[in-house]
């Protein structure tokens, strides 16, 4: 089973204030999803990020706009980190994400 996260907005830490994020989560086993959701996602830093990642088994993550500095930090702890251009093509995921 692998576990991934669609963020549509970028992800940035310029902003002086917390900002919040929706992030669609999946389940895969091999090529089905087996279980899909969605949470609000405060995001304070880069710490609380990677630690929200990690708690969630999260194996790899799409989004696009995201910093170099925060894409290391997370290939860092064994996440792959996508564009989220590279799903659009799967019409599964492109009915429930771009209907949003």
């Amino acid at each position: 089973m692998t576990r991934f996260a669609i963020f549509l907005k970028s992800i940035q830490f310029e902003q002086l204030a917390p900002d919040i994020r929706k992030v669609y989560l999946f389940e895969r086993e091999k090529e089905v999803i087996t279980a899909t959701g969605h949470e609000l996602l405060t995001l304070y830093d880069l710490n609380y990020l990677l630690l929200w990642l990690l708690d969630k088994g999260l194996k790899q993550i799409y989004v696009n706009g995201i910093g170099k500095d925060i894409k290391e930090q997370i290939e860092r702890i064994d996440i792959l980190v996508n564009e989220l251009n590279e799903i659009k093509d799967n019409p599964l995921l492109k009915t429930i994400l771009w209907n949003e």
